[in-house]
């Protein structure tokens, strides 16, 4: 498998306020979320049916090789299948931040899997987005 400097894609993200607003909300979470996926036996097994990993690996390529897409679906689970379950096992599961961030943010976040093929479409959606709600951007 080919590995990638994730700084790279970091970059990308903070180009806009909100894209360092994203960036912010996520390093707050990622710890408690990756000690769940890894300690907790019900986001674990969430995790794993759903192919999270499998997921993760094709956004990580999408947002390094501009050609790639995310496949909507891999052996017979949607994208949009395991954020759901994600969301749902995580809020049952983590702390009342992350449940509330998760709540917050859940929607946006299911609106651009079904919207975007790749992290660079996301990243675009981002910069859009911010450009709408910045005065002087547009």
């Amino acid at each position: 498998m080919k590995m990638y400097r994730l700084e790279v894609l970091e970059e990308q993200l903070v180009a806009t306020p909100l894209g360092r607003q994203i960036r912010d909300i996520f390093e707050e979470h990622v710890e408690e979320v990756m000690m769940l996926i890894n300690h907790n036996r019900q986001v674990m097994v969430i995790w794993h049916r759903n192919l999270g990993p499998e997921f993760i690996n094709h956004a990580v390529r999408s947002g390094m090789e501009k050609d790639f897409e995310v496949p909507r679906e891999i052996k017979g689970i949607q994208l949009t299948t395991l954020l759901r379950r994600m969301a749902a096992v995580l809020q049952e599961n983590g702390s009342p931040a992350l449940a509330r961030t998760i709540g917050n943010y859940s929607v946006l976040v299911l609106n651009w899997a079904q919207r975007c093929n790749s992290l660079h479409q996301v990243f675009d959606e981002i910069k859009k987005i911010n450009a709408e709600f910045t005065p002087g951007t547009k």
